[in-house]
């Protein structure tokens, strides 16, 4: 039997009543006892003892809708997170050119902001004038890229900033390498695919990321499930090596033919299952193609419809007719309600009391659907970090209807059931960041007057549900992991600072020290990693 106590700090256990205690203990990977440390030592005098001496625990954060071999792509070729600075990430980009083909792609992330902003495109192409070589920042907002990309996408001197991006210049005009936010698409869409090669390694390398944030399971909505991720998924977990949970959710195609081969949703193992069927239902808020209600102002459209209704009706019979629930990912106010009613009625003829109903990013909402999430037990997974980079779009295009969007605060409310995505790569994986922008409705170093409709903020306990207990029970995880209670995993994160107690402007600052999973630490920070 291995059992150990953890203590120190305060314990978070976002069950139904969110108790707090003393103390924590985990046998053999399961949580055994959660209550006050006296009684913990009392019960389990011979367990290990892992005590912590600042912040708090919680349970192990869960992602409830990432990319995953999209965002594990960027560390295809290196991860340069550890480096100590600009001149060491160089050296190592040019070690691993030295061993590739003439003409090769380097793909290289992880590296900090603040080295990235020293280095332009000739610090790159002196280790590599004839590799193409691109370099993403931690935050995966910014890329650095040499001389090489940059003819390849053809962005020169007289190349347009794209919506919301930016192409750095130096002082002659001409791009320096330093790419911001979407004018990284110009350049992302011209790497090679590489297919399946390397499947483990890069999912390794991206799953590791995940632990190091917190992140003790997710969802994970690639493209190509059933190829690149599930067969990578399937050698890790084959070999004991898929150190969280993963749940994956299917294109249509797949669904049905999982559905065909009688594979219902939840099938597989504690590690990886079965999720259901995801479908994109309308456009972008970027694109001004999310489906609404009233027309854009620019454009006089009202967006497009990617599934019809009588389509989406079909699909969603097919799919709980064979026990594999659906997730419909909507942007327009009209889209919504459109995957409302559908849901409805597909409700009304099929018995799936207790299946996942999900409606993903939900970016905006009329009035009249917002009850209806709860009545209909729609679950909304929701994507905060967009909220700052959507906010000016919003309110430029859609005037007073921007209101609608990101209407979080209002779901809670009205009790449907309300989890968190990262939607990375598109947005950032720290939870901790999606936290911040569901309280504050803004980015870090944003002032409050730039909050985007503050009235529909949710609370550092809101949101903190929302990542945990609430997207355990959106990715069908509810039995096993969420909340720190008995007879569930022993998943949980340590962070540096009680982010119950503090201002949520020190969310910026807090760390996470462990990740526990399964009672096991499988991350630690290091002493230099936190000053």
């Amino acid at each position: 039997m291995i059992a150990r106590i953890f203590y120190g700090v305060p314990v978070y256990t976002m069950d139904e009543k969110r108790s707090v205690h003393e103390s924590v203990v985990s046998v053999n990977g399961k949580i055994d006892f959660v209550g006050p440390l006296k009684s913990a030592l009392e019960r389990y005098p011979g367990a290990d003892r892992v005590p912590f001496d600042k912040g708090c625990i919680l349970p192990g954060f869960i992602d409830a809708h990432i990319h995953l071999r999209e965002f594990s792509m960027l560390f295809r070729d290196l991860d340069l997170s550890a480096v100590l600075d600009e001149t060491s990430a160089v050296d190592l980009i040019g070690e691993k050119v030295s061993n590739c083909d003439k003409g090769e792609w380097v793909v290289a992330g992880g590296l900090p902001q603040t080295f990235i902003e020293l280095l332009t495109a000739k610090d790159l192409d002196a280790v590599s004038p004839d590799n193409p070589v691109i370099v993403y920042s931690m935050d995966i907002g910014t890329a650095l890229v040499n001389l090489r990309v940059l003819e390849t996408a053809e962005i020169d001197e007289g190349r347009n900033d794209p919506f919301r991006g930016k192409i750095e210049t130096d002082e002659h005009g001409h791009p320096n390498g330093i790419l911001r936010d979407r004018a990284i698409d110009l350049v992302r869409k011209k790497i090679p695919d590489q297919g399946e090669r390397d499947t483990r390694p890069v999912l390794e390398t991206g799953i590791e990321k995940l632990i190091r944030c917190g992140v003790t399971s997710f969802c994970d909505c690639s493209q190509d499930p059933l190829g690149f991720s599930l067969k990578g998924l399937l050698d890790l977990h084959r070999k004991q090596k898929l150190g969280v949970k993963a749940v994956l959710l299917f294109n249509e195609h797949e669904a049905a033919d999982l559905g065909r081969s009688g594979i219902p949703s939840g099938f597989g193992s504690s590690r990886l299952r079965i999720g259901g069927l995801k479908l994109i239902m309308d456009g972008s808020l970027t694109t001004l193609t999310g489906y609404m209600s009233d027309p854009y102002r620019s454009s006089g459209s009202n967006g497009i419809l990617l599934i019809e209704e009588e389509e989406l009706l079909a699909i969603l019979r097919r799919a709980y007719t064979h026990g594999i629930w659906a997730s419909v990912q909507t942007t327009g106010d009209r889209a919504g309600a459109i995957a409302l009613d559908s849901f409805q009625k597909v409700m009304h003829e099929i018995d799936m009391p207790d299946m996942m109903k999900r409606i993903e990013h939900a970016r905006a909402l009329r009035d009249e659907d917002i009850e209806r999430f709860a009545d209909l037990g729609v679950a909304v997974v929701g994507n905060p970090v967009r909220i700052p980079l959507d906010r000016q779009r919003a309110i430029e295009h859609l005037g007073p209807n921007a209101r609608l969007l990101y209407r979080y605060a209002g779901l809670v409310r009205a009790g449907a059931v309300f989890g968190i995505g990262s939607d990375a790569p598109m947005g950032s994986i720290d939870p901790l960041h999606g936290i911040y922008c569901a309280v504050e409705r803004k980015d870090y170093g944003d002032g409050p007057e730039v909050r985007f409709y503050p009235k529909e903020r949710l609370s550092v306990a809101e949101s903190v549900a929302a990542y945990t207990v609430n997207n355990a029970a959106v990715c069908g995880l509810s039995e096993e992991t969420g909340s720190l209670e008995t007879g569930k995993c022993a998943d949980m994160v340590h962070l540096s600072h009680d982010i119950f107690v503090q201002d949520s402007e020190k969310l910026r600052d807090t760390l996470v020290l462990h990740t526990v999973i399964e009672g096991d630490v499988a991350w630690e920070m290091r002493a230099r990693e936190t000053s």
